[in-house]
């Protein structure tokens, strides 16, 4: 749980089970707790062998891509040298620019497709 701003809180929960380890639902609230949005981040393993990320917007599909990255296992991320799985809030956006300042590894480089 973080603080986005302007009285806005987020709430990530990772999401497991068929999916990959960057996978999460974020629902952001207000200061009343009254939820105003809720977005998921699903990363599957596509049928050209790579991750595919679908994002959703208060249930609805906004984005389908191939990262064009090849996919590794859970095991593989939490074996990076630097691990960067950081699949939660706050730390995703970390593993996220990270990535993008070239110090990332795969995880880093899923969690930051979403963002991008």
């Amino acid at each position: 749980m973080y603080t986005v701003g302007g009285g806005v809180t987020a709430v990530t929960v990772p999401v497991h089970g068929d999916y990959s380890l960057p996978s999460n639902i974020t629902v952001f609230f207000d200061e009343n707790k009254t939820a105003l949005q809720t977005n998921e981040m699903l990363v599957t393993k596509n049928e050209v062998g790579n991750f595919q990320v679908e994002t959703y917007l208060d249930g609805l599909l906004v984005k389908s891509e191939d990262t064009g990255i090849s996919w590794i296992t859970d095991e593989e991320m939490l074996a990076e040298e630097p691990a960067l799985i950081q699949p939660m809030g706050v730390k995703a956006v970390a593993a996220c620019l990270g990535a993008v300042l070239g110090v990332g590894g795969i995880a880093g480089a899923v969690a930051c497709f979403n963002y991008l």
